[in-house]
């Protein structure tokens, strides 16, 4: 049997995002700080939590086998598909996305190179139905961060619903 993904949970401002487990911590500890809201916010958001031990995606593996990246990767676009529609996150025109990958231990890593993880996670919000799609004119982002040590090691995504690009340029938001 497959392993089921922990379920979604919503963010409210300061409460931790994930139940329990101390929600995406950020370097210098505490949650994500939800008391500013990205710019043209309009206050909805939703925290996505991965179930640790998820294999990963690195920037850094040139040497890859195909069928691997392509395992890999349906996995997490499948898990953060499934996580957004069984948490009900509801369709977002637009959306600021804090992607935090909480490793395993305390060794130095670069943020960046997790993007294939991150975007193969927004791909499944996509297929899920909660972005239209992930070019700049639906998405800021991902904002990528380490945060605190988690056992296994997992991705954080942080959901902040923004004004559309259309409204912020007319100025009603």
């Amino acid at each position: 049997l497959a392993r089921t993904p922990s379920p979604v949970t919503r963010a409210v401002p300061g409460r931790a995002a994930a139940r329990g487990r101390g929600g995406a911590q950020i370097p210098g500890g505490g949650a994500p700080d939800t008391s500013v809201p990205p710019s043209g916010s309009r206050g909805r958001a939703y925290t996505i939590v991965l179930p640790a031990g998820m294999e990963l995606l690195n920037a850094n593996d040139r040497d890859g086998h195909w069928a691997r990246r392509k395992r890999v990767t349906a996995a997490l676009r499948e898990g953060a598909g499934w996580l957004a529609r069984t948490g009900r996150v509801p369709a977002l025109q637009r959306a600021h996305i804090l992607a935090v990958y909480e490793p395993p231990d305390r060794r130095r890593r670069d943020p960046a190179n997790l993007y294939p993880s991150f975007k193969a996670c927004i791909d499944g919000l996509v297929d899920a139905g909660v972005l239209p799609d992930d070019d700049a004119a639906h998405l800021d982002g991902p904002d990528m961060r380490i945060g605190d040590v988690c056992r296994g090691g997992r991705l954080i995504l942080c959901l902040t619903e923004v004004a559309a690009a259309s409204e912020t340029r007319d100025g009603a938001a």
